[in-house]
């Protein structure tokens, strides 16, 4: 079965096992949104998650030749990645996957795919003096630990002025 070319192309959209619902959803709404097809490949922890929102935006009227699901292993990701009839790659993960990635698109011949990736990071969070010590210590601590630390966007430094330091570091 071969996606249909509505709008600009074919779009690969690579979730992760976190957030597997919401950032698969993310992912296809923002390739069906600019006019492109997407093939879906959830982390191969998830594929029930994928299989089920697939359908239903299948029942909803999203066409069927339009959106695919693709589950598999990093295997299957990497020959979707690599097949010069995509014309395009989101991805959610590690830093090492996005470099695979990128590699793998650079090796390809042709027009240069976009490729939008999401790998988390050095998130910091920045406190001045008028910001209440209890408040931060609060704030940073829900923001690194919530959902056990497994957030793309989890607090990892805090930045704050040595006239408020010693306090919020002793709470």
């Amino acid at each position: 079965n071969q996606l249909a070319l509505h709008g600009r192309g074919v779009f690969a959209c690579i979730s992760p096992w976190n957030f597997p619902l919401a950032i698969f959803l993310g992912q296809i709404s923002a390739a069906l949104a600019a006019g492109n097809s997407a093939v879906a490949k959830p982390a191969e922890q998830t594929p029930l998650t994928a299989f089920l929102a697939t359908r239903i935006l299948h029942e909803a009227g999203v066409p069927a030749d339009v959106l695919h699901l693709l589950p598999g292993d990093g295997k299957v990701g990497a020959r979707l990645t690599g097949d010069r009839r995509g014309d395009g790659v989101a991805f959610t993960g590690s830093n090492e996957t996005a470099w695979a990635i990128q590699r793998s698109l650079a090796e390809r011949r042709g027009a240069i795919a976009p490729f939008i990736a999401e790998t988390g990071g050095i998130n910091a969070m920045i406190a001045d003096t008028s910001a209440l010590p209890e408040q931060v210590v609060r704030d940073v601590v829900r923001s690194a630990f919530d959902s056990a630390g497994q957030r793309c966007s989890a607090a990892r430094v805090l930045f704050i002025q040595n006239e408020a330091a010693d306090r919020t570091i002793e709470m």
